[in-house]
């Protein structure tokens, strides 16, 4: 496979011409920043468009949609008292505060579940975690339990039983307030009372959402933060979780309704590849992605157990194994 080559700089000029003409065009003042947060954007759309021609697939171009549930725009420049657009938010504080070195610098600010964030740039030491020798460790993803990891040694699992003790609950508390809304998008919406019913079913909805999301981000920083500080080569197995989903005539075995599917989606297994990746890049450690041949149903004597199922364990030659913890051992 060739080798994908960087962006060139006659590429980054063509850019820019771009935005100076488009400033001209609409009478708007040039901004080098603004400029740079384009080029960016466009050399990330460059990449996912080499990506998809690579596997033979076919690049969709898409707007960003105001139905997003997150949006996000940039500041240019973090004023000297620390305020983003004094004028229009108004009354708006911070409930943290944000560092001077951030002041001058460009500001991300983002929506989320009815909250505001800042993400504020802040230079911050961080000395790699060193370990007595080489360690390796595999990972094995899954929905009973988050990951299993072995290590050579010893079969670690980490969040298990987080799927039907926390966020169980917690899907159908916000499956139960998304049904309740789509009945009310049905009913005459010029009644007040039809109003303030979806003013509070949205307030509530954005509450159990993001209270979801925090769970699972505690979670992936959690056992990120505990593998790169035990390990120094991780082995990530691809977890294609929309194929999985994926509803087809001859197989139709996982509905988005089923409680196995929900908890999938809801461990964002991919976004816990990105947070393990920054934190191995972050603290001197390497991240593989591997493939997840050794998690199959292999028995540890070679042989292929067909009737695993959906167990959560594997009963063989007289011993009882955990089954995460068997796909370790083969």
């Amino acid at each position: 496979m060739r080798k994908r080559r960087k962006p060139s700089s006659e590429f980054r000029t063509q850019i820019c011409d771009w935005c100076k003409l488009e400033c001209e065009e609409h009478d708007i003042t040039y901004n080098s920043n603004l400029v740079l947060a384009a080029y960016r954007k466009a050399c990330d759309t460059r990449s996912a468009v080499i990506k998809k021609r690579i596997k033979g697939e076919k690049a969709e171009m898409s707007f960003m949609s105001r139905n997003a549930p997150k949006q996000y725009f940039v500041v240019p420049k973090l004023s000297p008292k620390k305020q983003i657009f004094p004028r229009i938010l108004g009354g708006c504080t911070w409930t943290e505060d944000a560092p001077n070195e951030a002041i001058g610098k460009t500001v991300i600010v983002t929506y989320t579940n009815g909250q505001w964030f800042a993400s504020v740039k802040s230079n911050q030491s961080v000395e790699p975690i060193k370990t007595q020798a080489l360690s390796i460790v595999a990972l094995d993803p899954g929905v009973r339990t988050f990951q299993t990891a072995f290590s050579g040694i010893d079969a670690v699992s980490y969040g298990d039983g987080f799927v039907n003790d926390r966020l169980a609950p917690l899907m159908s508390e916000l499956g139960r307030l998304l049904s309740a809304r789509d009945k009310l998008h049905r009913e005459d919406k010029s009644k007040q009372w039809i109003k303030d019913r979806l003013k509070n079913l949205n307030r509530r909805i954005h509450k159990v959402r993001a209270r979801q999301q925090n769970l699972v981000d505690d979670l992936h920083r959690r056992v990120a933060y505990d593998l790169v500080s035990n390990h120094d080569v991780i082995l990530l197995p691809t977890f294609e979780t929309q194929q999985m989903v994926s509803r087809r005539d001859e197989t139709r075995k996982r509905f988005l309704r089923r409680k196995t599917v929900r908890g999938m989606l809801g461990l964002a297994h991919y976004r816990f590849k990105q947070t393990l990746k920054w934190m191995a890049k972050k603290y001197g450690k390497t991240v593989r992605d591997a493939n997840e041949s050794y998690t199959s149903k292999t028995l540890w004597d070679g042989s292929i157990l067909k009737n695993l199922g959906g167990k959560a364990s594997i009963l063989f030659q007289g011993k009882r194994v955990n089954r995460d913890s068997a796909t370790r051992l083969t």
